[in-house]
């Protein structure tokens, strides 16, 4: 018995579970949550103390980093079968490429499980054509991107220019200004499509809208990070396109876990591919896989239009802050929603008679906002992330409104 409990103990340790996920908030007085890695509070925006009993009322609040708090609350109330206890002799061994195509094999079981977890994840949601495709694991959406444009610019023998329509994700230009498979970034719109790889994010990051390319001719690469059930800000049909790719910080709001995949067509472009993500991270930690796997087959098992599942958990969530939104806003002329309905943004734009940037009103009355001066590719707009824990949403809330209500 006693042999029984000091192993039952050292995987408690090592799985980071032995404590009751309903006390993790209890002892933090529902204002942070306990980390079992620190054994200790990590308190929420403008809560401190040891058990983050204490409220500073000149905080800023954060709105601005696209975490998916909100969904965070959900993966807190669940308990076994989803949690992960990884062995100490999991998988030591470099891994083998973590590209697999439709149909084919893989020397690694990691790797078949993370083709047929994901094949069944978009069949169930109803959100991507998969057939036909090869599968390409990643260190979330980024990385791939970055991959992409490296995999396309290689074929096509030349650097090429990247563009994306404004408002646009930020980073999307620092890729193209630092990558040396880039000419830069562009907003040009005139420039012969054999030179241009054109990123459309759908629904757009930030405001949230359905975009056909402006480079109909040029390579593609879709950003579906967002085209989920809960944010997509619309009924699901199924995309049908060359190069899609997708991230578990946006699926399921695991955004430490850094794990992305996408969906390629083209199988010329897979050497390059596995080359540049082989020698860039040597590929995707083992845990992060098996974590995000073990995650997204819970959702599967699941009914998406059930209320009480992980989609229609969040989806309910976004429905009543967006409702919320609009009874503010309808009556404001100082400031106008200009972002789709049931997106995870607010794309908020302000009057020109506003004094300073977007950004810098948000942050004197205390929500940080991201991109509010300009950096998007439009200026005088604030973008606010709605993806936030209840306790924050209220906090951010009132505040908003009493921006919105003195101008």
């Amino acid at each position: 018995m006693i042999a029984i409990g000091v192993v039952i103990l050292s995987v408690c340790l090592f799985a980071l579970v032995c404590f009751a996920d309903a006390q993790r908030e209890d002892l933090c007085n529902g204002n942070g949550v306990f980390e079992p890695d620190a054994k200790q509070c990590e308190c929420f925006d403008c809560f401190r103390g040891a058990d983050c009993a204490d409220f500073g009322e000149d905080c800023v609040l954060d709105a601005g980093q696209a975490n998916g708090e909100m969904m965070a609350q959900y993966w807190d109330n669940q308990t076994d079968p989803w949690r992960i206890q990884i062995p100490s002799y999991y998988r030591t061994s470099y891994e083998p490429s973590q590209i697999i195509q439709d149909g084919g094999n893989s020397t690694s079981g990691l790797t078949r499980l993370a083709r047929t977890t994901l094949d069944n994840l978009h069949a169930v949601i109803g959100n991507a054509n998969t057939t036909g495709r090869a599968l390409v694991l990643g260190n979330g959406a980024t990385q791939l991107i970055q991959a992409f444009i490296a995999a396309l610019s290689e074929k096509a023998g030349k650097p090429l220019w990247v563009y994306t329509k404004a408002p646009f994700y930020p980073t999307f230009k620092v890729f193209a200004e630092r990558s040396k498979w880039s000419l830069g970034f562009t907003q040009r719109t005139d420039l012969n499509p054999a030179d241009v790889v054109e990123i459309i994010t759908q629904p757009n990051n930030p405001d949230g809208r359905y975009d056909t390319p402006v480079y109909a001719a040029a390579s593609h690469i879709y950003d579906m990070v967002y085209y989920w059930p809960a944010g997509a800000g619309k009924q699901m049909t199924l995309t049908d396109v060359d190069i899609s790719v997708w991230s578990a910080s946006k699926s399921i709001g695991h955004a430490a876990s850094r794990f992305g995949w996408a969906y390629v067509r083209d199988p010329t472009l897979l050497t390059s591919l596995d080359t540049y993500l082989h020698f860039s991270t040597h590929g995707v930690g083992v845990e992060a896989v098996w974590r995000s796997l073990n995650l997204l087959q819970h959702v599967t098992s699941q009914s998406v239009t059930d209320p009480s599942s992980f989609f229609g958990y969040a989806s309910a969530k976004f429905k009543m802050r967006w409702q919320q939104l609009a009874a503010v806003f309808g009556t404001s002329t100082s400031f106008e929603l200009v972002s789709r309905p049931g997106t995870w943004f607010a794309w908020i734009k302000c009057a020109s008679t506003i004094h300073g940037t977007c950004g810098e009103l948000f942050e004197k009355a205390g929500i940080h906002g991201n991109y509010g001066a300009g950096e998007t590719g439009v200026s005088g707009h604030v973008r606010l992330n709605l993806n936030l824990r209840d306790a924050k949403w209220k906090l951010v809330f009132k505040r908003l409104v009493h921006v919105i209500s003195s101008h």
